[in-house]
């Protein structure tokens, strides 16, 4: 059974990631991509040739939505899909030039949150994040 300060816990951390994953798809809004998408350019330019079994584990995503980032990564002409020679299971993810010339505005775009800073969290809010951050940090 879930107590009530467990609870608004919870929803605090669920209201902090909400807002993160919003201000991310706002700030790549105007490059084309979302925040999931920039993430797994991200790792296909630093991991070139990256399988789309390995983007699954990196991003932590079921197959079927990798399989959707990836499918929308390629229509947008940043990735481009290769069939392993020795393994016809695998497809490799190989960043397009396009990609490359967006590494620098997607890096440009991430977001470190300063959560005091921010209008995301209410003042006591932040004090209980504050409070249960240096609890568990």
């Amino acid at each position: 059974m879930i107590h009530q300060k467990e609870f608004v816990t919870a929803s605090l951390i669920v209201k902090l990631g909400n807002a993160v994953t919003y201000y991310r798809n706002m700030k790549m809004e105007d490059i084309g991509l979302t925040s999931i998408q920039s993430d797994a350019l991200i790792a296909t330019l630093r991991n070139p040739e990256i399988t789309a079994s390995q983007l699954k584990e990196h991003l932590n995503l079921s197959q079927s939505t990798v399989a959707g980032i990836i499918e929308r990564l390629e229509s947008k002409g940043l990735i481009s899909k290769v069939n392993d020679t020795q393994d016809a299971r695998k497809t490799h993810l190989i960043p397009t030039f396009t990609a490359r010339q967006k590494r620098k505005p997607v890096r440009q775009r991430k977001i470190v949150l300063m959560i005091q800073n921010s209008d995301i969290l209410w003042y006591r809010e932040y004090r209980c994040f504050c409070v249960l951050w240096n609890r568990n940090g």
